[in-house]
């Protein structure tokens, strides 16, 4: 199987023709960063605090009072 980017103009092949895969450096970026989120998630204090922390932004970005906000000042620099 060939990889190939989603657009793979950016990925730096014509289009229709295969981009070549990430390199090994990238690779082994991605392996350690993966592991070493995997070795965070499996001590339950540490999933919990990441939890809480998740839901606590996900609340302060979108929350109904918060997208209505964005999107009253979005109409306010639209009425300038």
């Amino acid at each position: 199987m060939v990889w190939m980017p989603k657009d793979p103009i950016i990925g730096g092949a014509k289009p229709g023709e295969p981009a070549p895969p990430p390199s090994d450096l990238s690779d082994a970026l991605l392996l350690e960063r993966l592991g070493a989120a995997l070795e965070r998630l499996s001590d339950n204090a540490a999933r919990r605090t990441l939890a809480q922390a998740a839901r606590a932004r996900a609340l302060r970005l979108y929350s109904d009072d918060a997208i209505a906000e964005r999107t009253l000042e979005f109409w306010r620099q639209v009425a300038k």
